[in-house]
């Protein structure tokens, strides 16, 4: 079983700590290309496991989030109100930081992807304003998904809720 160590960081009563979670890959699909993998982090000598047969990141960190206690939450890019995925589709492990915009529902979010200028790196003539970013990437922009003040599109706080 090979196995990747990721930097993680999480709020604890409202308080950021960093650690380490651990990437599991337990198998592969080879219809799809995909690992086949859990996640787990150690919090004061307890440790949690997201499900083991996953494939998809999202759902992963969705999966593990749902063990941790309610004084816990995983500060990532993809539990941050300014990551939203492509309205057109997604890639494994991708999300975009949508900081210096302000989307008000869906719509805006397509609007803001059609946007070619947008959507071209800076090596393409382009200003990629919101850039591409892992699931699990942290920055000090953070801000916790807020569903009644600010949309995002991220279906983080449905899913979470869902047990």
């Amino acid at each position: 079983m090979e196995s990747d160590k990721i930097k993680n960081h999480l709020l604890v009563d409202g308080k950021l700590q960093v650690c380490e979670a651990l990437k599991a890959i337990n198998g592969h699909d080879d219809e799809f290309e995909l690992d086949i993998f859990a996640l787990s982090l150690n919090i004061e000598g307890i440790d949690y496991l997201s499900n083991r047969n996953c494939d998809n990141m999202e759902y992963a960190i969705i999966d593990l989030q749902k063990q941790l206690p309610d004084n816990i939450q995983i500060a990532c890019c993809q539990s941050c109100k300014h990551g939203n995925f492509c309205p057109y589709g997604d890639i494994e492990n991708e999300i975009f930081c949508l900081f210096d915009f302000n989307p008000k529902d869906k719509m805006d979010v397509v609007e803001i992807f059609n946007y070619s200028e947008y959507m071209k790196s800076p090596e393409d003539g382009g200003c990629l304003r919101f850039p591409k970013k892992e699931l699990l990437n942290y920055c000090e922009k953070y801000d916790k998904i807020d569903d009644d003040n600010y949309y995002t599109y991220n279906g983080w706080n449905y899913d979470v809720k869902v047990k």
